[in-house]
């Protein structure tokens, strides 16, 4: 089996390490070589110094020694300093230049040394040259430039003088000369292909015995069981982990029947002949009884091997144990529906809780925004009821604290994000916190002139349970007799709205865990009751309102910590404003409330008693509801959604299939402000949704848009 196509990579560092090869067979037939030329130099000199004279016979001779001297000297070289892939260039490029100067040397042979007139001697000339050709055609041709660098030169001065000489014998010899030459390059590159075949099919086989034992050790350390069938289903290889899994040894297992090694459970053996048969992937799940574990789940996959003819001849069948995942992710659906079934009674309860703690409060909240409202009461009462009604409020705050924390674990927190006054909802936290601080005798300072007309796109809730947070932390982590400062200013678009205190400090080891959940840093050690979350649900809704928070603090002088926002565009100013000026109309409408608590009834009789323009209806239930605006037909409708027998939701239902309340517009006003209660009522067909506890500024708000579209 094919263990693949060279990666060009691959195939780059093969090409890289058969020049080298190449070069390390140069190198190794030169010394033979540098001996051959001393030793037919050695023969040729004595013969041929008498036709010349001596001292080019010995110029010549110093010439060739030079030469020899140098090839040796780089022989020695390259046994001293290994020879490898990365320097093999420089060693062919020395071993060119000693061939090339000994193939010049060899041509001046024939031009000093020739010996004119004398037959015997030419040809023994010939004779040595041409051996000398041989030669190097032998031990030179893996590199052609070192063999025509070396031949070339040494022969064409030969070659001059026996074409200019004056007889037949050596022209004759001549041919004979050339001839031999032909023969002996096309031998040269037979030889030379030959030889770089065998370079290439030894690095060949090199890499792909380097290739087989990278996939055998692959093979052989992963997990999973492998083993390749061939198609008369006997095995021809498997793996380390089959072998101890089976309890089985190689040998005994290689070319043997699948059935009688092991018998495989039906949909394997199916799975098997479908690879073979379609040559599709298979893959499945089932039990195996391994003879050491016992039985154990496993995924078994099927992958067919192809020739390239397209015939699958081979198939790789992988085998994973997956009880201890099939076991875990039993466990997690389990703990999953656990939790489902927590989160559920979790959010039901919260709902519940929700609805109750509200309804009372839109009592108190009702009837203390009535008193505040009423200008025939004294200025005492008046201010006394606005006092509840922020106490009221706080209460309510503190209530959806206890749902946000939990909103928050579960990430279901719930915004309504709109334009707001800065400055109000600052002195508003001011006004809930002065009482606090004066009794710890703590000053309150505030700095936020310029503010006063600056509006942010949050939740005015989140943001004043965010400052009352900051406040009263900065209030009771303070020193006796110490100040709190308020301050805001306004830069690059962002309101920074900060925080400051003189207590003691934090230091700047435990800086780092200020937003950590249940860490005090050492608080609850002492006198000031604390639960550790406030912060962290401080950040959280900062976040989600797209600002951001942070603090600085030097231990001994106080700390200082901030929130920061966007300020709203002036689009966004404009539409608050104009919901603020919104009037009722001046002509006369007709309300009708449904609401089964009679308390929330009172509190509205009391509220629209105020506004003349305003008539108002009242059902204690949907079907009462239902009837009255029948044959009434007011210009607007405030229903509850728990509503007793027939719902809100039921009720909306009824009177926008009923042809004369169509076209009546229904508000809810509900109890219901979990995380999506708005948006559902709205989808539903509401065409508003309040929350209680109402706010009946709002509310009157939102009856004169409604009435007025």
């Amino acid at each position: 089996m094919s263990t693949g196509p060279l990666s060009s990579q691959h195939f780059a560092a093969m090409t890289a390490a058969m020049a080298a090869d190449r070069v390390r067979l140069l190198y190794a037939g030169l010394p033979l070589a540098i001996l051959s030329h001393f030793l037919i130099a050695a023969a040729l000199i004595p013969v041929l110094a008498g036709h010349t004279t001596d001292h080019r016979a010995w110029l010549w001779g110093g010439l060739l020694m030079a030469a020899l001297c140098y090839r040796a000297l780089i022989s020695l070289q390259e046994r001293r300093t290994p020879l490898d892939e990365a320097n093999s260039h420089i060693w062919l490029y020395r071993f060119r230049f000693g061939a090339m100067a000994t193939g010049c040397v060899w041509g001046l042979a024939s031009l000093l040394l020739f010996p004119d007139g004398d037959i015997e001697k030419q040809l023994l000339l010939c004779f040595a040259l041409t051996g000398l050709m041989a030669g190097a055609m032998a031990s030179l041709s893996v590199d052609d430039l070192s063999l025509y660098g070396f031949t070339v030169p040494m022969l064409v001065p030969l070659f001059y003088q026996l074409g200019t000489a004056d007889n037949g014998v050596a022209l004759s010899t001549l041919a004979a000369v050339l001839a031999f030459l032909a023969f002996m390059a096309v031998s040269a590159r037979r030889f030379s292909v030959s030889e770089h075949n065998n370079i290439r099919l030894r690095h060949e086989m090199q890499w792909r015995e380097s290739e087989l034992r990278r996939y055998e050790f692959i093979a052989n350390t992963v997990s999973d069981l492998m083993g390749v069938i061939s198609h008369d289903r006997r095995y021809e290889a498997v793996n380390d982990s089959w072998c101890r899994m089976m309890g089985k040894a190689r040998e005994s297992v290689v070319g043997e029947r699948v059935e009688s090694v092991w018998q495989a459970p039906l949909e394997v053996t199916e799975a098997l002949t479908r690879c073979f048969s379609a040559g599709t992937q298979e893959s499945l799940q089932t039990t195996i009884d391994f003879p050491s574990i016992g039985g154990r789940e496993c995924f078994i996959a099927c992958y067919p091997y192809r020739q390239q003819s397209g015939e699958v001849t081979h198939v790789v069948i992988v085998t994973r144990d997956i009880t201890d995942l099939a076991r875990s992710r039993r466990e997690l659906e389990e703990a999953r529906d656990v939790a489902e079934r927590a989160s559920r009674a979790k959010s039901e309860f919260l709902a519940s809780m929700s609805h109750e703690l509200r309804t009372p409060l839109n009592a108190i909240l009702g009837f203390s925004q009535l008193f505040v409202m009423d200008e025939t009461l004294s200025e005492d009462t008046r201010n006394c009821a606005g006092e509840i009604e922020r106490a009221g409020h706080h209460l309510l705050a503190l209530v959806n604290d206890l749902i946000d924390l939990a909103r928050i674990e579960s990430g279901n927190m719930d915004l309504t994000l709109e334009p707001v006054e800065v400055k109000s909802v600052i002195d508003h936290s001011l006004a809930l916190i002065a009482p606090i601080a004066k009794k710890q005798q703590i000053r309150l300072l505030s700095a936020f002139a310029g503010v006063e007309a600056v509006r942010i796109h949050v939740d005015a809730v989140r943001l004043n349970q965010t400052l009352i947070n900051l406040l009263s932390n900065a209030v009771k982590y303070n020193m006796p007799s110490g100040t709190v400062t308020l301050a805001a200013r306004v830069e690059h678009g962002r309101i920074r709205i900060s925080v400051t205190d003189t207590g003691k400090g934090i230091d700047a080891a435990a800086q780092s865990r200020i937003f950590n959940a249940f860490d005090r840093l050492g608080a609850e050690r002492g006198t000031v009751e604390g639960t550790g979350i406030g912060l962290v649900i401080t950040r959280r809704i900062v976040e989600a309102m797209g600002g951001s928070i942070g603090f600085s603090s030097t231990v001994g002088r106080g700390s200082t910590f901030w929130v920061e926002f966007p300020v709203c565009a002036d689009r966004d100013v404009a539409m608050i404003d104009a919901l603020a000026t919104t009037e009722l109309p001046a002509t006369e409408a007709t309300l009708l409330y449904i609401e089964d608590n009679e308390v929330n009834r009172w509190v509205m009789r009391r509220l629209v008693a105020s506004r003349t323009s305003l008539h108002l209806l009242e059902a204690a239930s949907a079907e009462e509801g239902i009837a009255l605006a029948r044959n009434a037909l007011p210009d607007l409708i405030l229903m509850d959604i728990n509503l007793p027998g027939m719902d809100g939701y039921q009720a909306l239902s009824v009177l926008k299939n009923m042809p004369e309340t169509r076209d009546i517009p229904v508000v809810a006003a509900s109890a219901n402000a979990m995380k999506g209660d708005g948006d559902k009522g709205l989808a539903a067909g509401f065409d508003a949704y309040i929350t209680k506890p109402v706010d009946a500024r709002k509310l009157l708000a939102v009856v004169a848009q409604t009435i007025c579209r």
